[in-house]
């Protein structure tokens, strides 16, 4: 059986969890949910999250706490960067200017 790899998006960015600023256990900033990723089989979804200059899944399991700016996983992303504020703004711009353009691309 083929393996399903979708990609999804909320339409509002941010929105309630798409173009928020994620934080790991260690209360680092790492960076911004880009999207979803779901695979199917078996059903698994995960969070995509932007980084500086990378992007890594993490399973929607993780989710420790929703604010209505910032998404906590209840892991640590050690591999990821620690970013500072204007770095996590930029991200968040990135992310809307890429999903605006893909929209476009594919209506």
């Amino acid at each position: 059986m083929a393996v399903l790899n979708l990609i999804v998006h909320e339409l509002a960015i941010p929105g309630r969890i798409q173009g928020k600023e994620i934080v790991d256990v260690n209360i680092r900033k790492i960076g911004v949910i880009r999207g979803f990723r779901i695979k199917f089989p078996p059903l698994r979804v995960y969070l995509i999250i932007r980084g500086k200059n990378t992007e890594t899944e993490v399973p929607i399991e993780s989710i420790d706490k929703i604010t209505s700016n910032v998404v906590k996983i209840n892991m640590p992303l050690d591999n990821l960067e620690e970013l500072g504020p204007n770095d996590i703004l930029e991200l968040i711009k990135e992310v809307k200017d890429e999903i605006i353009t893909e929209v476009q691309f594919y209506s």
